[in-house]
């Protein structure tokens, strides 16, 4: 499993969390219209990402970054 998020303090919270667990994900600070990651996935999950993308061009450059193959 892979986290993004653009804080890193939200991903320590989720580390403790997942306590011994942690070392099945993989944990990036990004920001989600400019991140590349280095691999592709067969699911992606963002619980809140458009509630926080106002502006109509973030959304469209949200979605592709997304769906960039």
């Amino acid at each position: 499993m892979t986290v993004p998020d653009v804080s890193e303090l939200a991903l320590t919270l989720v580390r403790e969390r997942l306590a011994d667990r942690d070392h099945q994900v993989s944990f990036h600070v990004a920001d989600p219209l400019h991140w590349t990651p280095c691999r592709q996935w067969d699911a992606r999950h963002d619980p809140a990402v458009f509630h926080f993308l106002t502006d109509e061009g973030d959304r469209s450059r949200y979605v592709e970054v997304a769906t960039r193959q």
